[in-house]
């Protein structure tokens, strides 16, 4: 696997694991070359057929250096119809970064959307791009539905005929998803004040809201 390389650590940690915040990782020198981990996807059974992802958690992750263990997951095939019970992932495969701190953080478009990271799926390596890798670890601190459907891992990417199907399928996919997290990368330098901004303009307009 691909070492991270970590800007901004993980500060605040308390004995709760879902405390632990997650710092910025860039792709890793040489993504871009990097010959992807793919796995063999069984057909979809029926057209509203999806798969979705279960993560097997995290025994504990107090620091950076726990990011170098193994992301685990399997796949399951289940029917909308069927009113599955699943959470569905929001995020960018691209740069999530937009203010940079470093001129070394800086990656090129290619780098973030290249295969950086492997994670385990079904039992063999999978490639996964860096914000999605970073996500995963994201998503292990925090109780979700025992399933979660990501776009990346979930539709075969290599079959046009099952990802075009999938796409259409994408709006029902998230409207029947109990929750619908929404990741936008890793802690870096700024992303303290944004909050804090995007907190004090939340109460606000509550205030406002209250006033009128």
């Amino acid at each position: 696997m691909s070492s991270p390389r970590i800007y901004a650590s993980p500060q605040g940690r308390s004995q709760r694991q879902a405390n632990v915040r997650l710092p910025l990782i860039v792709p890793p020198d040489g993504s871009e070359k990097r010959k992807p981990h793919r796995i063999s996807y069984s057909p979809l059974p029926t057209p509203t057929s999806i798969r979705l992802l279960r993560i097997e958690p995290i025994e504990s992750l107090k620091d950076e250096f726990d990011l170098f263990r193994p992301i685990r997951c399997t796949l399951v095939v289940k029917d909308l119809a069927d009113s599955p019970v699943y959470d569905a992932l929001s995020y960018t495969w691209g740069c999530p970064v937009t203010v940079y701190e470093h001129v070394r953080e800086v990656c090129s478009p290619a780098a973030w959307a290249s295969p950086a990271f492997d994670i385990t799926c079904d039992g063999k390596p999978f490639s996964v791009t860096t914000n999605l890798y970073t996500a995963l670890l994201g998503l292990v601190q925090h109780t979700l539905s025992a399933y979660i459907w990501i776009d990346q891992i979930c539709i075969d990417q290599s079959n046009l005929q099952e990802r075009q199907a999938q796409v259409l399928l994408m709006g029902r996919i998230y409207r029947q998803a109990q929750k619908v997290p929404v990741w936008i990368g890793g802690e870096d330098e700024f992303a303290r004040d944004g909050l804090e901004v995007m907190m004090y303009l939340s109460n606000v307009d509550t205030k406002l809201w209250g006033k009128l």
